[in-house]
């Protein structure tokens, strides 16, 4: 990784170009530097979770005005490929995306100003606008999930992500979150937000799962750490019929061995919801 500099880049007319204010560092751009990623081929700018100003702006563009304050998708889907069709636009076989923005100014196309940038309201300052894609993801696990008033939820971890998948989910009307998370601070942090913590190293969390649940299960398991072999550790406190988010994105070809006679082991695919019945 490098400190550069390169061309601003020109405007056409089918172009916004976007003075950035602020980008966040995603675990994503962490695992494309450290394992590489398919969409992201060396020598790449990085950098998805962004916001700013609309500095230049192409004559065929309609929905924005100069100077507006805008945040960006990562991606937007081709909406005609079967992913698509199928209304699971996450897993798009032709994602349309922008220039990174670990950089001063990008460029986005016209067909990703339509479908994917969104002006920022007044009162959201442009680093709040950052988080605005991570709570996508989180929101669309949540649909993934399918919550319903009066679930039970379990988060293996209580990083960013998983304390934004904790916001949604106690704003989604559940009962109960449990958090396993053996980092004292973030633990604590699960917990102001309405999360039971549980240091994994210290307590038994398979009797407290039980303890909560009368000996049924959690009706969801939210994996929010990219680590396989911790996964699978947790696998089992789902109930039967429950849902399983595998949310952190595990390296290719990654393994995960289950407790199930009938599946003792489960090769994951570029999928995050993977659904257990009885």
């Amino acid at each position: 990784m490098r400190w550069e500099e390169v061309e601003k880049p020109s405007c056409g007319p089918d172009d916004l170009i976007i003075k950035v204010k602020a980008c966040g560092v995603c675990g994503t751009d962490v695992k494309t530097y450290h394992r590489g990623h398919p969409m992201f081929i060396p020598p790449v700018i990085l950098g998805h979770e962004f916001s700013g100003d609309i500095v230049e702006i192409g004559n065929n563009i309609h929905k924005f005005s100069l100077g507006e304050r805008v945040v960006v998708a990562p991606y937007v889907p081709c909406g005609k490929c079967k992913m698509c069709l199928l209304g699971q636009f996450e897993l798009c076989s032709n994602k349309i995306t922008s220039e990174g923005a670990f950089a001063e100014y990008v460029k986005i196309s016209k067909e990703m100003a339509d479908k994917g940038a969104f002006k920022i309201p007044d009162n959201m300052d442009y680093t709040m606008a950052t988080l605005v894609e991570p709570l996508a993801c989180c929101l669309n696990a949540a649909d993934d999930c399918n919550y319903r008033p009066g679930d039970t939820v379990l988060i293996v971890g209580a990083g960013p992500m998983g304390l934004i998948n904790l916001q949604v989910a106690k704003a989604s009307a559940v009962s109960t979150v449990i958090i396993a998370e053996t980092n004292p601070a973030r633990r604590n942090l699960a917990e102001e937000l309405g999360a039971i913590g549980v240091n994994p190293q210290s307590k038994d969390i398979n009797k407290i799962v039980m303890d909560l649940t009368n000996g049924i299960g959690v009706d969801v398991v939210i994996i929010a750490i990219g680590i396989p072999q911790a996964a699978e550790q947790y696998l089992h406190l789902v109930r039967k019929g429950g849902r399983i988010n595998l949310f952190g994105g595990f390296p290719k070809d990654s393994i995960i061995r289950t407790w199930w006679p009938f599946r003792p082991h489960g090769k994951i695919y570029n999928r995050k919801t993977l659904c257990i019945g009885s």
